[in-house]
């Protein structure tokens, strides 16, 4: 962000409150504001403090040490006398909802950009997406992206605010949970590409009867000027959802997709529609041949991925499309994986002597676990090693918990789950989909539920002694956040590390 106080009144149709002399009042209105935050403890100099109330602390009461970080001007829904004394010549913005306001400087901040804005969603996958694209982009370009998960109507602002304006590229993550957040979070970035990942059973609790991928698409009508879309073929209910709306406005649609067979895959390298496919290797789950058709051309490599399952080859092809819509280079798709660096606890492996620890505990949906389940699955199958599963409830699907929790137990028996530790509601419906998923002749499957880490440890510390000193685990913990199964893969990794040392 590059705004002066005095364009940042502009913005918000306001002036802001001073304590300071005339002489204070120009300077500060000249002053360049380069960042913004809404922590006071993250302010750097020349930011923007949004001061929030919040469940735990209002952040109205932290405007002075904001300002002795450096903040150079403030944003509030009350007046702020405390400044005065000690930072008379800080210009403070009042107004009603410090949110929408922030929304609003955030989309001038977009207004004044002319790089390419990519806008990513989808039900799972999304933030690993935005680490690979934007990764791919930074190869060629100077890149900006979404900080950290920062993907709402809090989020999308700050991560734009805190762009340095003059990058080439732009790749903003937006996460929807209620109707009406894709219409506020595209309204506000604009995207020139958009991209929905895929669709599935996701926040319904909160997204009603029009459905995941209703919601979603909406962003497709809230493009820049001569935007285009992206959406994957594989979701049929995606795929109808988005052709309605490109066509009502008017959007050139591409699409990417997963190949089923290697048929399927040759016939669209050989005369395909424009658009792009991925073949996982059938022997190697990690090779993944990918083709890009352009109405000009059609380029073909392969890539090594960093882990194996349908989720990275649906990754790989929709950076693939974007790569060859912006006519990048696709030599540099193994170079750009490579470099991709994961956020905290999503598909984190750790090797502990001959086991695997995979933490991808920071969220899960019924689309990220069966996921997750099937590159765990396929990882422990390749080594030799015994799959246990680490999981804690999905929440917020409403009515769909049930039948989405039996599913989860199916999928489970379906990749050879050798124990199963589970954490908070629903056990009863994903013992029932276990038992439901055993093959002819397949034992029962052990299932724990847990309440603490030191219980979920000790559970896996008794399988352990059941297997032989050769055969190795992979362990996957995996649930939604409010599980916090981010300290049960903590104590998991103690365990694992101990157990190789001796």
């Amino acid at each position: 962000m590059q705004l002066t106080a005095g364009e940042l009144a502009q913005i918000l149709g306001c002036e802001p409150c001073f304590a300071g002399t005339v002489a204070d009042r120009k300077a500060a209105m000249a002053r360049r504001l380069t960042g913004a935050a809404i922590d006071s403890r993250a302010v750097k100099e020349g930011d923007l403090f949004v001061c929030l109330p919040g469940e735990k602390a209002d952040g109205h009461d932290f405007a002075l040490q904001a300002c002795r970080a450096g903040a150079g001007a403030l944003l509030a829904r009350r007046m702020l006398p405390e400044l005065g004394e000690e930072f008379p010549a800080t210009p403070v913005f009042v107004v009603d909802k410090p949110e929408q306001a922030f929304g609003r400087i955030a989309a001038a901040v977009r207004a004044g950009f002319h790089g390419h804005v990519i806008g990513i969603t989808g039900t799972a996958g999304k933030t690993t997406l935005k680490e690979w694209l934007s990764s791919l982009l930074s190869q060629s370009m100077r890149c900006a992206k979404t900080e950290g998960n920062h993907n709402n109507q809090l989020g999308l602002p700050l991560s734009i605010c805190n762009t340095q304006g003059d990058e080439d590229a732009w790749v903003m993550e937006m996460g929807v949970s209620h109707p009406g957040d894709m219409e506020e979070l595209a309204g506000i970035l604009r995207p020139d590409i958009g991209i929905v990942l895929n669709a599935g059973t996701g926040h319904t609790e909160g997204l009603g009867a029009m459905g995941v991928a209703w919601h979603k698409t909406r962003m497709f009508s809230l493009l820049a000027p001569h935007g285009l879309a992206i959406a994957c073929r594989d979701y049929p209910d995606l795929r109808e959802k988005a052709e309605a709306v490109c066509k009502e406005s008017g959007v050139p649609l591409h699409f990417f997709a997963v190949a089923r067979t290697q048929q399927e895959y040759r016939n669209f390298c050989a005369s395909g529609p424009a658009g792009c496919m991925a073949l996982v290797d059938p022997n190697n789950p990690l090779l993944c041949h990918v083709c890009a058709r352009r109405k000009d051309r059609v380029e073909e490599t392969h890539v090594t991925l960093p882990m194996a399952g349908a989720a990275a080859a649906e990754n790989l092809a929709c950076i693939t499309l974007t790569a060859s819509i912006l006519r990048l280079d696709l030599c540099v798709l193994q170079d750009a994986l490579h470099a991709a660096v994961a956020p905290g606890h999503r598909y984190a492996r750790h090797e502990c002597g001959r086991h695997v620890l995979i933490d991808d505990s920071y969220n899960a949906n019924p689309l990220s676990m069966e996921r997750m389940i099937a590159a765990a699955g396929t990882e422990s199958a390749l080594a030799g090693r015994s799959l246990v599963a680490v999981l804690g409830a999905m929440l917020e699907l409403g009515e769909e918990a049930e039948a989405a929790h039996t599913a989860l137990g199916v999928c489970l028996a379906q990749h050879a789950a050798r124990l199963v530790c589970w954490k908070g509601p629903c056990a009863e419906a994903v013992q029932k989909g276990l038992h439901a998923g055993l093959q002819q002749g397949q034992t029962e499957i052990p299932f724990v539920v847990f309440a603490s880490d030191d219980e979920c440890a000790a559970a896996i510390a008794e399988y352990m002694q059941t297997q032989s000193q050769q055969q190795g685990l992979t362990i996957l913990c995996k649930g939604s956040r409010s599980n916090h199964l981010e300290t049960a893969a903590t104590a998991i990794q103690r365990l694992l590390t101990a157990s190789a040392e001796d």
